[in-house]
């Protein structure tokens, strides 16, 4: 994909690769970024202060950027994000990693004040076991489901053109799809 639009991640893989910024470049005890890298990259190297009012977007987008990873507002925390709703967050503080992948547009300052209020609820004690509570949890979650992607990595015409030759003698070359049927 090109580099800033295009790549699709799982929830999983987004959350692995910011367990490794939370545990400051090393995974399962091997040094995988380095240290003063990870620490570069979760900091403020860009204001974005202005950024939230030039590009139209919403003002958690305005607490600096650092290695392609935005500054959240609260909490300390820090997050990659990409479109639609494809992000993870880290709040060091709380020992916390929050990944997850939905169908958003425009709507990260919404998602984001719902899970900082969320974090403001947690503590560091731990809770009695409900057991009750813990069979409706996986009762429920047995019924929920992800919808199809509408995400395809071909393009519909790779059928068409593969394994075909084509010779330009003069002039350009273009490959399109009619998605009509």
């Amino acid at each position: 994909p090109v580099g800033g639009g295009g790549l699709f991640t799982t929830t999983e893989d987004n959350l692995r690769l910011f367990k490794l910024y939370a545990d400051g470049g090393v995974w399962e005890g091997e040094r995988i970024l380095a240290a003063d890298y990870v620490e570069m990259a979760v900091t403020v190297q860009n204001k974005s202060s202005d950024w939230e009012r030039e590009a139209g977007v919403g003002k958690e987008y305005s607490h600096g950027y650092g290695f392609q990873i935005w500054r959240c507002g609260q909490y300390d925390a820090y997050r990659g994000d990409g479109a639609m709703g494809q992000f993870a967050i880290v709040f060091p503080a709380l020992d916390m990693i929050i990944a997850m992948n939905e169908t958003c547009k425009n709507c990260i300052d919404q998602i984001l004040y719902t899970i900082y209020k969320m974090a403001g609820r947690i503590h560091n004690e731990v809770l009695p076991e409900n057991p009750q509570a813990s069979a409706r949890l996986a009762k429920r979650m047995q019924r929920l489901s992800l919808a199809e992607r509408h995400y395809h990595p071909d393009s519909p015409i790779v059928p068409m053109i593969n394994g075909k030759t084509y010779t330009v003698k003069n002039g350009g070359f273009t490959l399109y799809a009619s998605f009509e049927s």
